[in-house]
């Protein structure tokens, strides 16, 4: 489970539902948290992304909210620490392959 912390107002929750409740920031509706496993396997929660995608609106979105969660996360400190690159694979309801974020060391120093 994903935990969060808001820098404006302080709030700490442990799901997305309630992410940042003290002060009304709130995910837009078309992202979904998706988690990759190493055997493959994916927790994806099911909604709904348009049929038309614009990736880069959806990428202007993504970076800076994931830079900043790897950037302050405490739970992100051995990446830090080791200078780890993440990549991001975004797919739509039916799979099919949408876009790739990648978040360098050279991001996260």
């Amino acid at each position: 489970m994903e935990r969060f912390e808001c820098k404006q107002c302080g709030a700490k929750n442990s799901s997305l539902a309630k992410y940042c409740s003290g002060c009304g920031y709130r995910l837009p509706e078309s992202i979904a948290i998706v988690t990759e496993i190493p055997d493959s396997n994916i927790n994806k929660p099911e909604k709904g992304i348009g049929k038309k995608i614009d990736t880069l609106s959806f990428r202007g979105t993504m970076e800076p909210f994931l830079t900043n969660n790897l950037m302050t996360s405490p739970d992100m400190k051995v990446f830090r620490e080791h200078k780890t690159t993440l990549g991001y694979n975004y797919k739509d309801k039916n799979g099919v392959f949408v876009l790739k974020l990648l978040v360098s060391s050279q991001v996260l120093e």
